[in-house]
């Protein structure tokens, strides 16, 4: 149910967001935020985005992320780590993981905006049962699993228009779901 009081809605949905970098975030995460320890280690095993455990990794320390620094070191640090992966012995440059942590980094914000956007936010999820589909898009025909030669082959660098191409899609996929729109309607 949403918080009768836009202050509170704020002050509740950081906590929100705290929490679950506790509860999925994994030990690096929870040391960021306060540790803390619990017994069922397999709850955090459970809970996916698109059905993968990595991409909800990805969109839980983006969150996070933004709420302890900004918007933009969130967004610097997930794509230093896919340009990490490309290299040798990594899992690739994946675009997929870049839109879980776009996604992340974009729910904080709508989330932590102001008071109407963070009541707003709890008023979303109250007012039906949500489905993934309306908070995550599709991964549908986003490349992943460059090694970096394929990626500066395909895209040079982050710089590229064919790169800034990849980014706007993943940007358009997100602005086209319904929680996204809401900061277009408070707008």
């Amino acid at each position: 149910q949403a918080s009768a009081d836009p202050e509170r809605a704020l002050v509740e949905n950081r906590a929100a967001i705290y929490g679950l970098a506790q509860l999925l975030g994994g030990k690096n995460l929870q040391l960021m935020v306060n540790e803390v320890k619990h017994d069922d280690e397999q709850a955090a095993l459970k809970v996916t985005l698109a059905r993968r455990r990595d991409l909800q990794q990805h969109f839980i320390y983006s969150a996070t992320l933004h709420l302890l620094t900004s918007q933009n070191m969130s967004a610097t640090v997930g794509e230093t780590k896919e340009l990490i992966d490309s290299l040798q012995g990594g899992s690739g440059f994946s675009f997929v993981d870049l839109l879980a942590d776009k996604a992340g980094v974009r729910f904080a914000q709508l989330a932590t905006m102001s008071p109407q956007h963070a009541q707003a936010v709890q008023a979303f999820f109250s007012a039906a049962d949500r489905q993934e589909s309306e908070v995550f898009p599709s991964k549908a025909r986003l490349p992943e699993g460059m090694p970096k030669e394929l990626f500066e082959q395909q895209y040079q660098s982050i710089d590229s228009a064919l790169y800034q191409q990849m980014v706007a899609e993943i940007d358009r996929r997100l602005d086209a779901l319904p929680l996204y729109q809401l900061q277009q309607q408070l707008s």
